[in-house]
């Protein structure tokens, strides 16, 4: 079961409470300050953490926006034979990875930008260029690959694998 992140308002909330209980004359002894001041910081601590989960999540729903299962099929069938294997096979491998329920948000986020940039029609290089078209998207989507290795996992690429055989043979 998946736990989740106090709100960001009730952790606030809390901080308020203890630096209140700081600064009151019937605080207690300094060990019961020093005990306070720790809850405080770890408190501050899951702040701050639910701040970047929330700030993840958005990017992750940003980078969403612009890719689709849709049209990355769309692109990679219509446009198999001329990209090719050695542009499709990393393509693939990605698209596997993040439908993986076990693929952590921040490396889907970071395939879902590379998959958006690869289906995406405006190109620093325009795949209709003879030789070069492709050359921008194999470059984006290794160094997605080389941010997400560990989370691509073997059948991850066996289904990619699978793919281009029934596409190229």
């Amino acid at each position: 079961m998946k736990e989740t992140s106090p709100s960001v308002d009730a952790i606030n909330e809390a901080v308020a409470i203890n630096s209140n209980a700081l600064t009151d004359d019937k605080a207690g002894s300094p060990e019961d300050r020093s005990a306070q001041t720790d809850g405080m910081e770890h408190h501050e601590e899951l702040a701050e953490q639910s701040r970047a989960d929330e700030t993840l999540e958005e990017k992750t729903s940003e980078h969403r926006s612009k890719y689709s299962d849709d049209g990355f099929w769309k692109k990679t069938t219509k446009y198999a034979k001329k990209a090719g294997e050695k542009t499709l096979s990393p393509a693939l491998r990605l698209y596997y990875s993040a439908q993986d329920s076990d693929t952590p948000t921040w490396a889907k986020t970071t395939i879902y930008g590379a998959l958006g940039y690869f289906i995406s029609p405006v190109d620093a290089l325009p795949d209709i260029t003879p030789a070069l078209g492709y050359t921008d998207d194999i470059g984006i989507l290794a160094g997605a690959i080389a941010v997400v290795a560990a989370h691509i996992k073997d059948e991850h690429s066996n289904k990619a694998k699978e793919t281009l055989k029934r596409w190229f043979n």
